[in-house]
């Protein structure tokens, strides 16, 4: 009788329990018979986060995002933080808030914002425009600048003429023991010194905006504009890896100090001596892409030597979804520009409110919450609390949403003043809006963390992958320990690693039992050499 071939309808199937393997080389029955898994594609899937919605705004300023995000196409978040940012930048040090009832505990509407997304994300023109309001204050400051190097041009002339006739004077009455009009050499070389005293320098250029500059230079630009400064970056990158540096830890230092936004800073260097920054502020805005900040966010989450709370102060981060609309090609509407605009020029006009306190030392003043609004806000402060405390979250986020205590107040206090510039106290409204932008960036945070953890598995997996062929057929955890591969160097970090591919189909994990623990090999699906 002629045998049937393998692929027979009348062959059992080769491989099934109740079939032994009888006859065939068991390497081609495998391959035959044994179907290998699907293999499923590794993804670092992102959690949801809240779609923005534009009554977090101030009401004078939401017209005018909410046309730029229509014309423009990006996100309307990169607007929106770009927005307060830029007002945080303007309020400065002018005014603080004290967010309990009577505790001294100050902050000051100091932010940080990050707009995360890949390249195609429209980060850039988000913040061009959301800076706008900033580059006209720039703009007007550059025209005060010119004024004011008139004006003292024309009074140094007067000035040397005045030290000339002073001096002239003197020399008079050192010769005389008078001069003409009878002053004796004493009040000769007193009005000669109160005119060389009294002199004033060059006038400086008032200044919002930096883009790149050494701590020293940046110390010095702060003395001149003691109401703060925003570093403006449109990528984040470059100046996150020069802070990083070993050699620059001090920069890393000086911008920590920074955020606060309510104390100073002493440099003191070799060759240049001691130099005082009296007022530290500095605001941060710049874009990044999230595949650059994961291993950031990966160093504050490893608690490594980069869990200084330096990813946490980027408390305005936002990772959103790439909308579906195309910007409309539109005149911009410039009633609600002009609108918005006049808010910033408004605050700008500002002055700064300070008081002396008890110990006759200058302070700056600071608003509280109304009664309504401070009952609120404590309530809100125990509820964040228990939330911290018993949500079981990595210690590096839980560090991020505690700094949520400081910014709730200072977005209250930009909410009211937006609107409202005169206001002696922060209002329950404001409040109210300010715990709503928590709750929004608070899923943000999230996202961020989660897609910053499982990026560093997911490089990892990747990077097995690729260099799958310098693995034996069949290797144990002890050969990729071996190759001394960046980021697979620990046991249990292997393990996850190897768990994910096998998860996902990319491979299979053998048994072999023995008298004692069973031995552990994996091999690749057989799938995958064909791509």
């Amino acid at each position: 009788m002629n045998e049937q071939p393998i692929n027979s309808s009348e062959t059992p199937y080769i491989g099934h329990p109740e079939n032994p393997q009888k006859g065939f080389d068991d390497s081609i029955s495998d391959e035959l018979f044994i179907p290998e898994p699907d293999i499923i594609p590794i993804e670092n899937k992102l959690l949801v986060v809240a779609e923005f919605s534009i009554t977090l705004l101030p009401e004078s300023l939401r017209e005018w995002v909410q046309d730029s995000h229509e014309r423009i196409g990006c996100p309307i978040d990169y607007l929106a933080i770009g927005a307060m940012v830029s007002l945080a930048t303007v309020i400065g040090r002018k005014v603080g808030i004290y967010p309990k009832a009577y505790d001294d505990w100050q902050v000051i509407p100091n932010l940080w914002g990050c707009m995360i997304g890949r390249p195609s994300a429209m980060k850039s023109p988000a913040m061009g425009e959301a800076i706008k309001p900033l580059e006209r204050l720039v703009m007007r400051a550059k025209e005060c600048y010119k004024d004011a190097l008139r004006e003292a041009k024309a009074q140094e002339i007067i000035n040397n003429e005045l030290i000339e006739q002073a001096k002239k004077s003197l020399k008079d009455a050192t010769a005389k023991g008078s001069n003409k009009a009878g002053q004796s050499i004493e009040e000769c070389a007193r009005n000669y010194q109160e005119l060389t005293e009294n002199i004033e320098g060059k006038p400086t250029e008032k200044r919002y905006i930096v883009n790149d500059s050494t701590i020293e230079k940046l110390g010095e630009l702060l003395n001149e504009n003691p109401n703060g400064l925003l570093m403006l970056r449109d990528e984040l990158t470059g100046w996150i890896k020069t802070i990083d540096r070993e050699d620059r830890a001090s920069d890393r230092a000086f911008y920590l100090e920074a955020f606060n936004g309510s104390g100073g800073f002493t440099v003191d260097r070799i060759g240049r001596g001691t130099f005082y920054i009296e007022s530290l502020t500095v605001s941060i805005l710049g874009g990044i892409q999230p595949s650059k900040l994961a291993p950031y966010v990966q160093g504050a989450i490893s608690m490594s030597g980069n869990d200084d709370g330096f990813m946490q102060r980027l408390q305005l981060a936002v990772y959103p979804d790439i909308p579906s609309i195309r910007g409309i090609d539109r005149y911009p509407n410039k009633e609600a520009r002009n609108k918005a605009f006049q808010v910033f020029e408004t605050l700008d006009d500002m002055p700064s409110k300070r008081y002396i306190d008890d110990f006759d030392i200058e302070r700056i003043t600071c608003l509280r919450f109304t009664s309504e609004a401070q009952a609120l806000f404590n309530q809100w402060m125990e509820q964040m609390d228990n939330y911290i405390r018993h949500e079981q979250m990595h210690p590096a986020l839980e560090s991020h949403l505690i700094k949520y205590k400081s910014l709730i107040p200072s977005i209250a206090l930009i909410h009211e003043l937006a609107d409202n510039p005169e206001a002696e106290t922060v209002s329950k409204e404001s409040l109210l809006c300010a715990i709503a932008w928590g709750n929004y960036l608070r899923l943000h945070a999230m996202r961020i963390y989660d897609f910053s953890m499982k990026s560093g598995d997911t490089e990892s997996a990747q990077l097995l992958i690729d260099r799958r062929d310098k693995l034996p057929p069949n290797f144990k955890i002890k050969d990729i320990k071996d190759k001394g591969w960046t980021g697979l160097s620990e046991t249990a970090y292997i393990k996850k690693v190897l768990s994910m591919l096998v998860d996902h189909g990319y491979l299979i994990e053998q048994l072999e039992q023995t008298s004692g623990r069973p031995n552990i090999s994996y091999r690749w699906n057989k799938n995958l050499k064909n791509g």
